[in-house]
């Protein structure tokens, strides 16, 4: 996999009968080898979830009636699974924050002369993760049924690494194209195997087993032939994360049990992308010096930034941000409006953020928390938190609920906003939670 087959998305995007092709070749091999799809909401939701980006292919008009279709459909499906039981009060204070967000968000629109309309799509993702956990955990009532869905949502995630495969074997490596998933935005592929390694030990409650292993193992294709580097950082710490609060033995031989992949995974990680090796290639020499020297000026700018006292990187846009907050202003209190993050973040005039010391555009980098507070302001960060808050606490067990809010935390800080960067990874996140409850609950087994 030499560097040399890196593909830019200008370039993927120019050919047409390529993606069409590709397409054609993905969607062959799901109806071939994965046509078991429950015939309910569940399944033709996360159906229109794994093809979105077919849809996005077919020009923006298709995409955007496919849009529509897709929320009237969780619409419908949230209201057949609450019938006439109505919502808890715990799902209800979810559903009511989530209204809050919405308004916030039209306030903060309104106040920067907005377009509401060419928001609506940003509107949908604000509701569609409580609508989706809510709709789902009323609708499964048997072990047969919940069984059925994990068998599902198994197969999706198999069909997502093979159309990284076909990806590869056909365009090379790129971050355009996430499989079937989306069209352009290939960052949550760094987030894949995080969110298959929960799915893979929250559905299988013992441990290692043979065929997570190799599951979680073919994960890493997709960061791989994505061209992300974020993974082999974020998933020893997610993985020691698991250990500590999920299976409840804080015992450090416990620990060690899990430590030893921590080294493998980070020393693959180096010499397997291109970018955090010194030679700039697949399995480039193991320098560790040079990737620590790269990655502080990727998240802080380069060192002649830095010396001039501007900001560059994720983690210096993270602190301009922080040294902007001013309860007084409006902008920073609602935000600047999607209009924002328009185009490339380095072709945008950073000024217009009125964050001092931002020079570094090339470095210039948005995180889940940088981008919310940007867009929306100081509230929309604080009801974002609430939101993560609120629906880890849904979790009926406490070292799941303390291992997924940290993991939302930490990765939005640092990283991306899990729950609206992708559905494809929301929807896997948020069913390995509700797959949790429904195994711990005595009441859901006896009655299954």
């Amino acid at each position: 996999m030499p560097y040399s087959r890196f593909v830019y998305k200008s370039d993927m995007f120019a050919n047409t009968e390529g993606l069409a092709l590709y397409f054609l070749i993905c969607i062959g091999i799901f109806l071939v080898f994965f046509r078991k799809v429950p015939a309910d909401f569940f399944g033709i939701f996360m159906l229109s979830v794994y093809f979105q980006g077919f849809f996005q292919f077919l020009g923006p008009i298709v995409f955007n009636i496919f849009q529509v279709s897709q929320v009237l459909l969780l619409l419908a499906w949230f209201v057949r699974s609450i019938g006439a039981r109505g919502v808890s009060k715990q799902y209800g204070a979810l559903l009511g924050i989530s209204i809050v967000s919405v308004i916030a968000f039209l306030i903060g629109e309104i106040i920067n002369h907005g377009n509401i309309i060419m928001a609506l799509p940003f509107l949908l993702q604000i509701i569609t993760p409580p609508l989706f956990v809510v709709s789902l955990d009323s609708s499964i009532h048997t072990q047969d049924k919940l069984q059925q869905y994990a068998t599902f949502v198994r197969s999706l995630l198999v069909f997502h690494i093979l159309a990284y495969i076909v990806k590869y074997l056909m365009f090379g490596v790129s971050e355009a194209l996430a499989g079937t998933t989306s069209l352009a935005d290939g960052g949550p592929a760094a987030l894949f195997p995080i969110v298959v390694m929960m799915f893979a030990f929250l559905t299988k409650r013992t441990g290692y087993v043979k065929s997570n292993t190799l599951l979680i193992s073919l994960s890493f294709i997709v960061p791989l032939v994505g061209g992300k580097r974020a993974t082999w950082f974020f998933f020893p710490i997610s993985l020691l994360l698991y250990a500590i609060f999920v299976t409840k033995k804080i015992k450090m031989s416990h620990i060690f049990a899990y430590a030893w992949i921590v080294p493998i995974v980070l020393y693959l990680g180096i010499r397997l992308s291109p970018t955090l090796n010194e030679e700039k290639k697949v399995w480039g020499e193991f320098t560790p010096e040079y990737t620590y020297s790269y990655v502080f000026d990727y998240n802080y700018g380069r060192e002649s930034v830095r010396e001039a006292g501007n900001r560059g990187g994720r983690m210096g846009v993270n602190q301009a941000v922080i040294e902007s907050v001013d309860f007084s202003n409006i902008n920073s209190l609602f935000g600047y409006g999607l209009n924002s993050f328009r185009g490339s973040y380095w072709e945008k005039d950073i000024s217009m953020f009125s964050l001092e010391g931002i020079q570094d555009r090339s470095q210039f980098a948005g995180t889940g928390f940088s981008k919310r507070f940007l867009t929306q302001g100081i509230i929309g960060v604080a009801l974002m938190i609430a939101v993560y808050i609120m629906i880890t606490g849904i979790s009926h067990d406490k070292g799941v609920m303390r291992f997924m809010l940290i993991l939302l935390l930490m990765i939005g800080y640092t990283y991306a906003d899990l729950l609206y960067a992708s559905q494809a990874l929301m929807t896997v996140f948020f069913f390995s939670m509700i797959y949790s409850n429904k195994h711990i609950n005595p009441t859901f087994a006896r009655n299954a």
